[in-house]
Formats: structure tokens, sequence, C-alpha cells
């Protein structure tokens, strides 16, 4: 087995961020061992934890910011399996390497798609855009992500969100066996909401977040929506037109529920349907703006068949038509926004360093990228980030709030590169600890509830951001042209 498996080994990931769906694993000796090593994109990977038994073959990696586990077996002359990894099981598939031609082709037809990116209609479409960045009323150049996925018995039957499961780790088995959160006095957040375990089906509750997120001077809500059949579709009617009672824009999040462009498309025309033509939905140029969470579950050449002006299946110019807005995880991300055809990135994670997109100190990369590209810019800030309720494992991801400090350093540099619009994640994702949503003391025989400071007001987060959203305007209406 050993010496079949020396040499390089080319393999496709097909559901992998852009960048890593391809690339080559070099099985090596050292010192008289089996190693190996990844080599993507340009990037030299160091793995560990290598094992074979029989014809099975598992190792262990870190790429990007995510800890990788492959496990491969040998079926004939090729290794299959698959990768595990924080967004779930991907299938892998490896050949040793030898018929570059046709890879050569292959790569060149992919390639050929994207080469008028630069030409065409498509670079003048985002040049007015970003130029019309420049007239948008500055309390609508701060959006916040909202999460309408909280149900109770009493509105729903039964708890949703509140009794999230605790994910286990791909690799440490030890929380594999732990039971789900049970709703109640036990939620799935290091956080006690002041409203309870609500339920998004309350008009009640949905009038207190809406009048809330006004009086923290935000303009625009980006609801999480996961498709018609899901439970987030439920409430998008009251939160449209409670959001237009307050003076609110809204904009739809795009959750990666789809698996195929005509899927998408599906969706698309459904929200262009049901809700588009209401007052509330936010519009730039005419047209709506929606972020897309994990666009990479499509190809690049997909998207760019549906955004690509001069394409035969375009929705630019039909009714479907929209300001598309790709997130930016990986250092490769700014590549797949170009050809895929979208008009501008955002960042979303509010932990800052967790990925290449959210680390604060590659902002100032991430703008001038943008302005070279005439995309649209939205760094996106948060309170912190504390998710061990529902990943334990995930400690060194956590981000203390500092009384606000955090928040304030992280929005602080946003302004300072001069963003199109900024992203505050999040008014109510008590999951990972990042709402600026009132939370309250709380403590129950098994778990002592972090707060906002045992004399602090429930809202201080409510009016902490809108005292920085004044600043930033301040700031804004100063350094505008």
């Amino acid at each position: 087995m050993k010496n079949l498996l020396l040499g390089t080994w080319h393999y496709k990931v097909k559901e992998a961020p852009f960048g890593f769906r391809t690339g080559n694993v070099i099985f090596f000796e050292k010192d008289g061992e089996l190693t190996a090593k990844l080599k993507i994109y340009g990037l030299t990977i160091k793995t560990k934890d290598l094992i074979i038994s029989g014809t099975k073959v598992s190792f262990n990696a870190q790429v990007d910011i995510e800890q990788v586990a492959i496990r491969l077996e040998l079926v004939g002359d090729k290794l299959t399996g698959q990768v595990h990894m924080s967004e779930g099981a991907m299938a892998v598939f490896m050949e040793k390497k030898g018929d570059k031609k046709n890879r050569r082709s292959q790569t060149k037809a992919a390639a050929s798609v994207t080469e008028i990116t630069t030409q065409s209609e498509l670079a003048q479409r985002r040049k007015s855009l970003k130029d019309l960045c420049q007239q948008i009323h500055p309390r609508e150049k701060v959006h916040t992500f909202y999460y309408g996925w909280y149900g109770n018995p009493t509105f729903d039957g039964d708890y949703r969100g509140w009794n999230h499961p605790v994910i286990p780790h791909w690799i440490e088995t030890t929380w594999n066996d732990t039971p789900p959160h049970a709703g109640g006095e036990d939620i799935g957040s290091n956080f006690y909401p002041q409203l309870g375990c609500y339920s998004n089906s309350d008009p009640e509750v949905i009038t207190t977040h809406m009048q809330q997120i006004h009086d923290a001077g935000i303009g625009v809500v980006a609801i999480s929506w996961w498709g018609q059949e899901h439970f987030t579709n439920q409430s998008v009617s009251i939160i449209l037109d409670t959001a237009h009672r307050y003076g609110l824009k809204v904009v739809f999040h795009l959750e990666p529920f789809y698996s195929t462009m005509a899927e998408f498309r599906t969706q698309l025309a459904y929200i262009s349907e049901c809700y588009n033509h209401h007052p509330a939905i936010y519009r730039l140029n005419g047209v709506p703006l929606y972020y897309l969470y994990n666009s990479f579950k499509l190809e690049h050449y997909e998207w760019f068949s549906m955004l690509n002006p001069d394409s035969e299946t375009t929705i630019r110019n039909t009714g479907l038509d929209g300001i598309f807005i790709s997130l930016w995880t990986t250092q490769f991300d700014g590549e797949f926004t170009v050809k895929s055809g979208f008009n501008g990135f955002y960042t979303y994670y509010a932990s800052d360093g967790f990925s290449y997109g959210s680390t604060t100190a590659n902002w100032p990369a991430l703008a001038k990228f943008a302005e070279e590209n005439n995309l649209i810019y939205i760094p996106c800030v948060g309170p912190g980030y504390v998710d061990t309720r529902i990943r334990p494992w995930n400690e060194k991801t956590t981000k203390s709030r500092d009384n606000g400090r955090y928040y304030e350093a992280m929005l602080k540099n946003a302004i300072e590169t001069q963003p199109d619009f900024i992203g505050i994640t999040s008014f109510n994702e008590w999951f990972e600890g990042t709402q600026i949503e009132p939370a309250v003391p709380k403590t129950t025989p098994d778990f002592n509830y972090d707060d906002y400071g045992k004399d602090t007001d429930p809202l201080f987060y409510i009016r902490k951001t809108e005292a920085l959203i004044r600043k930033y305007i301040k700031i804004n209406q100063k350094t505008a042209p």
C-alpha cells in the first residue's frame, strides 16, 4: 500500500470553497516514514496523523481556518472518500497524476467562460453601482443580520432554535453523544434573551425587535432566509409590514439551502413574486439587494451564467435582477467574486481573525481590491463572539465583549477603510453570541449565562450601536465627495 501511495495525487472536492476544490496530495518518505503534504492554489500545507490500515488512508491538516480530516480508501487505482470539516462531510476523489492533457483542457474550458469579466456591460454596471453607493443616505449604509428561526410551544407547538443540538467535532469525538438543549431555561446560547424563548411568529416580538433596530440607528434589516418551505419564511410578511412602520428597509440574506442554479432561480422568482413589491424592500439602483452566504456551494461559472448581462441565461435587466453580495471568507474569495459576476462582497463573521475576510488587519487589502474591481465593499462588525454552548470545542474563536470596547474597535477598523456599507453581526444570532438584542442575567442549576454586566442596562448594545452609528455618520459626511 505504501508503494502504491508514493507520488502525486490530484484531488477534487466539488463542494469545497473556491480555491480549495482542486489540488494535489503528495505522498513521500521522510526519515523512513511515509508522510504527505497538500498543494492547493500555490500553498503548501503539511499534514499530520497519517494512518494506513489495509486499503484505508487517513490524515489531518490545517487548511486556511479549518482543521480538516481526510478519510480515503483505495478502490482500484483511485482514492475515494470524504473530507470532514465544520461545514460537514464532502466527497473527495483522487487519481494519480498522469493525464495532464485532459486536465489542462478542462481547466481551459472553465477559464474561458470568465475571460470577458473585465470587459462588457458587467464592468460598467459595477462601476455605476460603486459610484451610486456614495449617494446613499448614511442610515441605510448600516445593515444588521436578523434571524427568524426561533419558535416556542405557545406559537409554534414546540421550541425552535432555542433547543439547538450540540454540534460534534469532525475529529475529536468527546461531544458526539451530547444531547441537544431542551429550550426554556436550557438554550443553545451563552446569553439569555430579555424576551425569553420568544417566537418570530409573535407579532409583539417583531414589533419590539423593529423598534429596537430603529432605536439603534440601523437602517436596513438583512433577514436570514432558508427557502419558501422553511420556518424562516413564515415571518417574512410581518417583518416587512412592521419594518415599514418603523421606517426600516429589508433585504434577504440567502442561506445555502439550494443545490443547483435552477433551484436558486426558482426561489429567487418566489421572492420576487411574493415580497419584492413591498415598500419595505431595500433597493439600490431600482433593484433589490441580496446577501449570499456561502455562495461557493455553486461553481463560479454557474453564477456567471446568471449574472453576466451577455449570457443567454442572464437575469440582468429582468424581473429577477438584483444586487448580489457574496461572502468573502478565504483569501481566494475575491477572485471568486469577480469570476462569478457578483456586485460586491461582505465579511459577515464577528470574530476578528476567524477567517481571512473577517480579519480586520486584512480589510485595507479587501477595500483596495473592491476599489480596483468596482465592487461594493461591506465589512461586518460585531460586539463579540461565543458559541461554546453549541460548539464546546470552539473556545479559540471566542471574543470577549470587553464592555463594548471590542465592538467599538472593530467598527473603527471598518470605518477607516471607507466602506460602501457596514454590516452588524448580528441583531439576534444567539447561538454564536453576536447579538445586540437585550440579554439579562440568568442562572440555572446547570449553567450560569453570560450577560452584559450585572448592573448594566439590557439595552446597552442597542444604545452603544446608536452612538457608534452616529459617529460613523458624522465621519461619513465629512469624507463624502
